[in-house]
């Protein structure tokens, strides 16, 4: 009897190796996704607790090809109307950006 709770004890130590690179992968991946929006946050965060302001990107310039955001610190409600206001600009930015990110994506695929 004790030989086969050996065995068992084998499989279960393969398996769990086995499974090992996959679950660091996910958690690599998780970390790699958490970590930017964590940071972003705290210095949001950091930046309303000291001022009681919030950054918001208040313009966006293009000279030569380059664009250029410029941010300004307000206050919750008028980043609130400002946001509301310019909602549809700031999704066609996220569009343009995550286009960018699926063509960068798609030249570097076999």
């Amino acid at each position: 009897m004790p030989r086969r709770f050996g065995e068992r004890m084998k499989l279960s130590s393969l398996i769990g190796e086995a499974l090992r690179v996959p679950r660091a992968f996910a958690l690599g991946i998780a970390m790699g996704v958490a970590t930017p929006i964590i940071a972003i946050a705290g210095i949001v965060g950091g930046i309303y607790l000291f001022t009681k302001r919030i950054p918001f990107l208040s313009d966006i310039v293009e000279e030569g090809g380059e664009r250029s955001l410029i941010i300004k610190l307000m206050e919750p409600e008028e980043a609130k109307a400002a946001l509301a206001e310019r909602k549809d600009e700031i999704l066609t930015l996220f569009e343009e950006i995550r286009a960018r990110i699926r063509a960068a994506v798609n030249e570097t695929s076999p």
